[in-house]
C-alpha cells in the first residue's frame, strides 16, 4: 500500500524545505504545529537568514539535534563565533573540510570577537584569496566577512595593507563584485594612504557612483595623490552639488 499523508514525517519535510529555501536565498516557512525541536530549528534558520546570529544560537541550542547539513553547520559555527564561544574552535576543523572559504571567514569572526584583530585580519586575507578560485560559497557569510574587514580596519588602520592586497582581484565568477570594490575603498580610506585610495577609486572609473560622499572623497583623494583625474573629479563634485535639490531644512532658523 502506498504511504498516505498520515505516514509522512512532516517535521522532516519542514526541515528539508527550510534548508532548500535558505540555500536559494529565501526564507524558511514559519513553523506551525510542530514539536519544539523542529520548530526551534526553523526559528534558528529564520534568525540566521535575517542575520541575527545571537538569536540563531539561542534557538538552535534550545533543541538537541546536531547540524545535519552544510547550512546548519554554518549557522551553528558562525553564531558561536559571533559570541567568541570556546566551542567554535572545536567545530572549525570539520567545517574547513566541507567549506574551507567560509571556515576561514568564520575563524576571522571568532578572533575578532575574542579581541585578536591581527589573527582575524590574517584569516580574512586567507578567505578572500581562496574566494578568488571557489565560487561555491555561501555568499551571505562572505558578505558579513567583507563588513568585518571594514570594521577591523576602522579600529586598527595598520591592518589595512594586507586586506587591501587580499581584495585586489575579483572573487570567483565576480561574486559580490560591487561589495568587494566598495570594501576595498573603505579599507583604503581607513589606511589614510593617498596611494591606496587612488588605486581603489580608479576601479570605479570611468563611471563613478553619483553620490555626494563618494564624489567628495574621490576629489580629495585624487587631489592629495596628484592623480591625473583630480580636476575632473572635483568638477564632478561641483556638478553634483549644483544639480542637487535644496535641502528641506535650508534657511530655517536653528
Amino acid at each position: 500500500r502506498p504511504p498516505g499523508l498520515s505516514d509522512v514525517d512532516w517535521a522532516a519535510v519542514h526541515d528539508l524545505r527550510g534548508a532548500r529555501e535558505l540555500a536559494m536565498g529565501g526564507m524558511p516557512p514559519a513553523p506551525t504545529g510542530m514539536p519544539d525541536g523542529p520548530a526551534n530549528r526553523a526559528r534558528a534558520r529564520r534568525a540566521y537568514a535575517q542575520e541575527d546570529l545571537v538569536a540563531a544560537c539561542d534557538h538552535w541550542f534550545s533543541q538537541s539535534q546536531a547540524p545535519a547539513s552544510d547550512i546548519d553547520l554554518l549557522l551553528v559555527v558562525e553564531c558561536l563565533a559571533e559570541q567568541a564561544q570556546p566551542e567554535t574552535a572545536d567545530l572549525l576543523p570539520g567545517l574547513h573540510q566541507r567549506r574551507p572559504v567560509e571556515a576561514a571567514a568564520i575563524s576571522a569572526r571568532m578572533f575578532a570577537r575574542a579581541g585578536q584583530p591581527v589573527q582575524a585580519a590574517a584569516e580574512l586575507e586567507r578567505a578572500f584569496v581562496a574566494f578568488r578560485k571557489d565560487p561555491w560559497v555561501h555568499t551571505t557569510v562572505m558578505a558579513r566577512a567583507l563588513d568585518l574587514a571594514v570594521e577591523l580596519c576602522r579600529k586598527n588602520p595598520a591592518l589595512s595593507a594586507g586586506l587591501f592586497e587580499a581584495l585586489q582581484y575579483p572573487f570567483a565568477a565576480r561574486i559580490l563584485e560591487e561589495s568587494r570594490k566598495d570594501v576595498r575603498l573603505e579599507v583604503a580610506m581607513a589606511s589614510r594612504s593617498s596611494a591606496q585610495c587612488a588605486e581603489a577609486f580608479t576601479a570605479f572609473e570611468p563611471w563613478p557612483p553619483w553620490r555626494e560622499r563618494f564624489l567628495r572623497d574621490r576629489c580629495s583623494c585624487y587631489t592629495a595623490s596628484e592623480h591625473p583625474l583630480k580636476e575632473s573629479s572635483c568638477a564632478d563634485l561641483e556638478q553634483f552639488r549644483r544639480a542637487a535639490p535644496t535641502r528641506l531644512e535650508a534657511g530655517l532658523v536653528p
